[in-house]
């Protein structure tokens, strides 16, 4: 124990706690005793280690000796120990002890008390308000900021008082800490406070306002509030703009945006957009319109710094430009978007993007900030790996209409026209297209008559961008987008509900069968731009307009013959719908196609026809939302329990069936033939099983009818070994005359029987009696694939 003792004297701290540490295995009252007797003659130091190691002990019959008299120590690091130590010795009687600090004048030593009250476990609500009729200025203002952290409701009054206090420190405080109190009931209180209260205290009674309005939804909080700043004099209603900001709905940026921008009030703007949270494309639309406005250099800069994170090809479009900026610091930040979004996001390469990041690359080389050298060897890593992949591709080149012509007809009407008179139509398509389409700011403007404005280039499968923005001059806002040569992805103004517009942009609304309609509105208001991202893959579109999905991979219809499915290849159009339009950065990735599957010449000479060749289901009909193409292969992936059906839209008798088909770990699916197209297909007709019985979720219970290939409920499959692993393709042969069905799997005959024996599973079986009807895939809630799916009727 001496050695403990001496060692309190020594200069290195280390060596003092390691002391005290040591005494654990011996601890005493004795020993506590004989430490706290020398703790007089020890320096500060050497106080705030015995403190903090009384503290550790957790030992309520040492709070007297932790407390007193240390926690009124001059030397401050001595007195926060002794804090620390009453915090972490656990009792009633602490937290009035470190509620007693606020009493002392000395803000150090009330931010002290509030640091160890905010901590504490105990009812430091009830410990303050013992002191506060006690406490110094600053101490009240600690004690109020207690009250507001710790939701203290029932205290809302006190709260308002120390709203008069003459102290405009305490009157601070007491606004603070009012979001936290808040009644809700005395909402009408807060209003008022704030439309007459001092400059001082607007902000924190702002958040008061919101704060009142907890529980409410965001777009209920909107209404109260624009409700009560129409009340409000014309000198008080921007008081509520903050508080409008804070719920975060469109409506509120809508109602404010312009307003900030009319002020020159970018960091308010900024904090607008950041509380609205949109999506990574919305945000840099509403960025870009703010760039637009401004000038100084910190508000463009400002303004670029917010898309690095969007994760938007738009913002890479949006920093371009800055890239030439004579200012470092403008130049210096669009070259860290650029820089950041192409490495992070691999699928935005393109010969534009590859131009950008070599300016990215000479402003970095003369950059000098941290980490610069790592930066400019991974934007030289990027360039030296770009891939071979064209990528996105910018298809309006902002100067003139290049690439661009016309419209003449539609594909079916041009498709019989002879080259001669196809010339002649196009020439005086162009004349009309090139007088009402015009090139203005970077921007090509649809001035509102004539008709639409095609690519040169026909496009197959492809990804795009491009922006749009809808005037509202003029006549009703519409226009939209065509793919292929065919209507249309629809643009148009939401207040038009007499044509449906209430829907929303983005639809593909000239499909019939197929949903016509966007998921949700995402538009923004007339007069605003919008984004498009659109991906055209087979027959499937899918659309995010302003970073929202509301098109998911939905089949576009052939408008022109809908007994087909839409063209394979075909223009991308610009709608002109009589109302004036502008389209910018438009950007076009074209995609591998899958090489679609053809018959070979000996099956094409016994008459087998294609019924899936991986770009189409246009002879399907059901379920195609969890059976879809992709990458030239039918995919079913189930959507919750995924049990619809796809069949096909022709009816058989007797016929040869063939196709692949490649199961995942437990796959259950069904080949349905001779189905009405309802009810159960292996019972109203009958069905041929695709099943993983390999699996040991089957065993041992699986019958002999339910193996793959077994006619289910009727024929059980004889060879049960024929069926590849998982993750392998198979190729399967169906073979239907008459009553007599086989079954070939990988070349080998693994069933084969006739159904007029009747069914061997004991339930009733009435399409055994159909002599023809719809061949289906049954969904059974299983993920697999199809392809080369092919058909010869007999």
């Amino acid at each position: 124990m001496r050695n403990v003792l001496r060692a309190l004297n020594d200069a290195d701290r280390s060596y003092r706690r390691t002391a005290l540490e040591g005494t654990r295995t011996f601890l005493s009252p004795v020993v506590n005793s004989a430490v706290m007797k020398k703790m007089k003659r020890l320096s500060a130091p050497a106080l705030a280690d015995v403190l903090d190691w009384l503290g550790a002990q957790r030992n309520p019959a040492l709070i007297p000796y932790i407390a007193d008299p240390w926690l009124a120590h001059e030397d401050l690091e001595v007195a926060s120990a002794s804090a620390r130590a009453i915090l972490n010795t656990p009792g009633e009687h602490s937290p009035q002890i470190l509620a007693g600090m606020l009493t002392s004048p000395d803000s150090l030593r009330t931010d002290l008390a509030l640091e160890c009250l905010l901590a504490s476990e105990g009812d430091v609500v009830q410990a303050v308000l013992n002191v506060y009729p006690h406490t110094s200025t600053a101490g009240k203002t600690v004690a109020l900021a207690l009250l507001g952290a710790r939701k203290s409701r029932e205290n809302e009054p006190l709260v308002l008082e120390a709203l008069k206090d003459p102290d405009p420190e305490v009157r601070l405080a007491a606004a603070r800490a009012l979001s936290g109190v808040v009644r809700p009931e005395n909402r009408e209180t807060y209003f008022r406070l704030l439309e007459n209260s001092p400059e001082e205290l607007t902000e924190p009674l702002q958040q008061a306002v919101l704060a009142s309005l907890f529980g409410y939804g965001a777009e209920e909080q909107y209404d109260l509030l624009m409700a009560r700043m129409q009340q409000a004099g014309a000198g008080s209603q921007s008081l509520y703009y903050a508080p409008l900001a804070g719920t975060g709905t469109k409506r509120a940026v809508d109602f404010l945006s312009d307003r900030y921008l009319e002020e020159g009030n970018i960091q308010d703007y900024i904090a607008l957009i950041n509380q609205w949270n949109p999506a990574g494309a919305q945000k840099v639309i509403f960025l870009r319109k703010a760039l637009e406005r401004v000038n100084n250099p910190e508000d463009i800069t400002a303004l670029l710094g917010q898309m690095r994170n969007t994760g938007a090809f738009q913002a890479m479009v949006a920093s371009a430009p800055y890239l030439e900026s004579g200012h470092k610091d403008i130049a210096l930040t669009a070259a860290m978007n650029i820089y950041r979004l192409a490495v992070n996001h691999s699928e935005f390469h393109g010969p534009l993007v590859t131009e950008w990041m070599e300016k990215v690359l000479r402003i970095l080389e003369k950059a000098d900030y941290t980490d610069s050298i790592y930066d400019i060897q991974n934007v030289k890593q990027y360039l030296a790996e770009l891939p071979e992949e064209i990528g996105f591709e910018r298809i309006f080149n902002e100067k003139d209409l290049e690439g661009w012509q016309g419209l003449v007809g539609n594909p079916v009407s041009r498709s019989k026209m002879d080259p001669k008179e196809l010339a002649r139509a196009q020439e005086e398509a162009d004349k009309v297209a090139f007088s009402q389409w015009v090139v203005e700011d970077g921007k090509l403007l649809f001035l509102g008559k004539g008709d639409n404005l095609c690519t040169k280039k026909a496009y197959g499968d492809f990804e795009m961008y491009v922006d749009w923005l809808l005037y509202p001059e003029g006549p009703e806002a519409d226009a939209g987008i065509y793919l292929r040569g065919s209507p249309q992805v629809q643009i148009w103004d939401t207040a038009r509900v007499h044509v449906g517009a209430q829907v929303g942009s983005g639809g593909l609304y000239n499909n019939a069968k197929n949903p016509s309609a966007p998921s949700h509105v995402a538009d923004n208001r007339l007069g605003e731009w919008n984004s498009f991202f659109i991906r055209m893959e087979g027959e499937r579109v899918t659309v995010y307009l302003n970073g929202e999905l509301v098109v998911d991979n939905v089949i576009m219809e052939n408008y022109w013959d809908r007994s087909q499915p839409i063209f394979p290849y075909g223009a991308i159009e610009l709608q002109a719908h009589g109302s004036k339009v502008a389209y910018r950065d438009i950007y076009v990735r074209e995609l591998d196609r899958p090489r679609p599957f053809t018959l070979s010449a000996e099956e094409e000479a016994e008459g087998f026809e294609i019924l899936f060749d991986g770009t189409t289901l246009h002879q399907w009909t059901g379920n195609k939302t969890d059976y879809f193409t992709r990458d030239g292969v039918l995919e079913v992936q189930p959507a919750d329990q995924g049990f619809g059906d796809l069949y096909t839209v022709k009816e058989y008798d007797d016929f040869i069936f063939r196709f692949e088909f490649k199961l995942t770990p437990g796959a259950n699916n069904g080949v349905g033939i001779r189905t009405p197209g309802t009810g159960d297909a292996a019972y109203e007709g009958m069905e041929i099983q695709i099943l993983d019985h390999y699996d040991p979720i089957y065993q041992p219970w699986l019958l002999d009818h339910q193996y793959h290939g077994s006619v289910y409920g009727v024929i059980p499959a004889h060879n049960r070994d024929a069926l590849r692993p998982v993750g392998e393709w198979n190729q399967e042969e169906i073979y239907v005359k008459g009553t007599y069905i086989r079954v070939t799997l990988n070349g080998e005959v693994i069933t084969e029987g006739d159904i007029s024996a009747g069914p061997i599973d004991g339930r009733e079986h009435p399409g055994l009696e159909r002599k023809g009807g719809k061949i289906g895939f049954l969904g059974h809630g299983s993920r697999l694939w199809f392809r080369n799916i092919r058909i010869k009727e007999l």
